[in-house]
């Protein structure tokens, strides 16, 4: 019988029953035998970190589904999925053209739906003038706040599609923390795929059809609905809407056509969720700017 030094319970063989510790002997107090332990460890991670990776993108909604039924040892948690996905996101998204769910104060002024019809510039006119800032020196100290604040309030999106997948689920018998997994893998598979990968170099392919008909367009293309619409529009149908149908087919056992049909829906709500997020980011950082 050995005694486990981390919980104190009494235990044969190598790892304690209780808290899962293992024996330690005089030979794992080897630097041979430390540098094993170190790489078992890291390739361990490595490995989880590669085959949930592959089970988010091949197959949409088996990560909420094994999770949900406690699968859970093979795989990076929802939650710290969300959290790398979240770092790579802000690492790449600065190499990018497009700003996605980082809305500098140019952005919020003229590119938002609510930019004309809330107050949005007397807002910003008004924190200008508190912190007493010129107008130049005050767009870069937002735009630094701003970008800050943007990773931590990223995860209010989480809840707010939970609740949508609880109504668009209801009588499915799903607790709603399934949602809230549902929610959290969707959003790492938006931050790495959609925001990492694909929009790395979908705007320059928009880019240079939107500047090859800027005559019909009249303005910018950075400036013209239907340009945005072609960077965030498109890529959404292109990529969200088949991840969407697959996921609700897989995790919530939906037909096919109500599966598709709610995709498209889910689209819509997607955007609205999106808005009230670069809307609070607006808010907040004119708040502690």
């Amino acid at each position: 019988m050995h005694t486990c030094v981390s919980c104190g319970a009494q235990y044969e063989g190598n790892f304690c029953p209780k808290c899962g510790e293992r024996r330690i002997t005089s030979a794992d107090r080897t630097v041979l035998a430390f540098l094993r332990r170190a790489f078992e460890e890291v390739t361990d991670v490595d490995s989880r970190l590669i085959r949930t990776f592959k089970q988010l993108v091949r197959r949409p909604g088996a990560l909420t589904r094994a999770f949900a039924e406690g699968r859970r040892k093979p795989f990076l948690g929802p939650v710290q999925l969300f959290l790398l996905a979240n770092l790579a996101y802000f690492l790449i998204q600065p190499l990018s053209s497009f700003t996605g769910y980082n809305t500098p104060l140019d952005s919020q002024l003229e590119r938002q739906v609510y930019s004309e019809k809330l107050p949005v510039a007397d807002w910003v006119a008004a924190a200008t003038s508190s912190a007493g800032l010129d107008d130049t020196t005050f767009e870069v100290v937002y735009n630094n706040q701003s970008e800050l604040l943007a990773r931590s309030l990223l995860v209010i999106m989480v809840p707010i599609l939970a609740l949508w997948l609880a109504v668009i689920a209801v009588g499915r018998g799903k607790p709603f923390v399934d949602h809230v997994v549902f929610a959290l893998h969707f959003y790492a598979f938006d931050l790495i795929v959609v925001h990492c990968l694909v929009l790395m170099v979908w705007p320059y392919i928009v880019i240079g059809a939107a500047t090859a008909l800027q005559a019909l367009i009249g303005t910018p293309y950075w400036l013209n609905p239907a340009a945005n619409f072609l960077l965030e529009g498109g890529a959404s149908l292109l990529i969200t809407v088949p991840y969407l149908f697959f996921a609700y087919r897989r995790f919530y056992g939906m037909g096919a056509l109500v599966a598709m049909a709610l995709a498209f829906v889910s689209l819509f709500a997607l955007q609205l969720i999106t808005v009230t997020y670069r809307l609070l980011l607006l808010l907040v950082s004119l708040a502690t700017v």
